[in-house]
């Protein structure tokens, strides 16, 4: 079972590494099920397979170029540094909680951790689901207004046509006003 487990446990966090989430919430359940360690030694398993795997992708990606700005490395070293103690502190809080408090308190916090971000992500996804359905529907109704719009104006010279006050030159260069057609400017 540990030869699977680990195959699985590879799997999984390669998976989650390429999408860029981490996956620390699943590594803690495959390293507690599969490889059979308490609940404290899957959290720390699970922060130094996390730790591995960003590692090996900063290495992989370091000299990579960001896809519109050739100059500039796809990493974004602001973002990093302005990111990095609130995680720092946000790691020392929790091994300093992994250490204090019973597993089943952690478990709790665990799972209601987990219902809050699944919460809010579902929350996000729905907005964003909405914002891009209302731009879908506007850009319909923006390019059937423009057909009919052109459809109106294809009549109007339809009629115009028939009725002889406007005469189709374009094909050969002229611009028609009335009766009275006026050349194009070739001579300048």
């Amino acid at each position: 079972m540990d030869v699977i487990g680990t195959f699985v446990l590879v799997v999984i966090m390669a998976l989650a590494t390429m999408g860029g989430i981490g996956g620390g919430g699943v590594v803690v359940l495959l390293i507690q099920r599969l490889l059979y360690f308490s609940l404290k030694e899957s959290i720390a398993l699970s922060g130094f397979s996390i730790f591995t795997c960003a590692v090996t992708r900063y290495i992989i990606t370091k000299d990579a170029r960001h896809p519109e700005k050739k100059a500039n490395v796809a990493l974004d070293y602001g973002l990093a540094s302005v990111m990095m103690p609130a995680v720092l502190m946000g790691s020392f809080i929790g091994v300093w909680f992994n250490i204090m408090l019973p597993e089943m308190a952690i478990q709790v916090i665990l799972a209601l951790l987990l219902f809050f971000l699944t919460f809010q992500a579902g929350t996000k996804a729905m907005e964003v689901y909405r914002k891009e359905n209302k731009a879908a529907k506007a850009k319909k109704v923006t390019a059937a207004g423009d057909q009919s719009i052109s459809k109106k104006m294809k009549h109007s010279l339809k009629k115009l046509s028939a009725n002889g006050s406007i005469k189709m030159g374009l094909a050969n260069g002229l611009k028609m006003r009335g009766d009275q057609s006026i050349k194009r400017n070739n001579a300048f």
